[in-house]
């Protein structure tokens, strides 16, 4: 995996407020150091824009309010390569999936995760239970509010 700069703080690894001392000088981002690990570099995160930051709370510190959950303020897509763009959601990382911090949002794409990616091997071939869109009858397995998801492609549009 490349590293680079981290676009959250960008590389100067504060910013945050440390998890013990209190002071700004952390950054959740890349946890200090200035660098993160990206699949992709060019797969930028879609739901903050590549910055790391978005108007959602951070899952375990609570001084923390402008953080992305879809990147986890990596700014950039989150698993292995090949990254394609999510079929489910457009590559937009915004669905009519509830955001899983916020249920009462509507505005996360369960398929990629809220970045926009997903990781296909092969992005030609399409799932044929959905036709490449992560739509189906079916129900999503931990989510009971989605039912138009598609157990196949596990909501990505490709085939698995």
């Amino acid at each position: 995996m490349p590293t680079i700069e981290c676009p959250r703080c960008r590389g100067r690894g504060r910013g945050d407020r440390h998890p013990t001392s209190g002071g700004l000088n952390w950054c959740f981002g890349c946890r200090g150091d200035g660098q993160v690990n990206v699949a992709d570099p060019a797969a930028v995160c879609q739901r903050c824009g590549g910055d790391g930051r978005k108007h959602d709370d951070h899952p375990s510190a609570s001084g923390v309010t402008t953080w992305c959950l879809a990147c986890e303020g990596t700014g950039h897509a989150r698993g292995d390569a090949p990254l394609h763009r999510c079929r489910r959601c457009n590559g937009d990382g915004r669905g009519p999936d509830p955001n899983p911090w916020k249920p009462r949002q509507s505005d996360w794409c369960l398929g990629c995760g809220g970045d926009g990616y997903v990781t296909a091997a092969d992005p030609a071939a399409l799932c044929k239970r959905c036709g490449g869109d992560g739509r189906t009858t079916d129900r999503h397995p931990t989510v009971p509010d989605v039912s138009r998801w598609c157990l196949a492609c596990e909501g990505t549009g490709y085939a698995r």
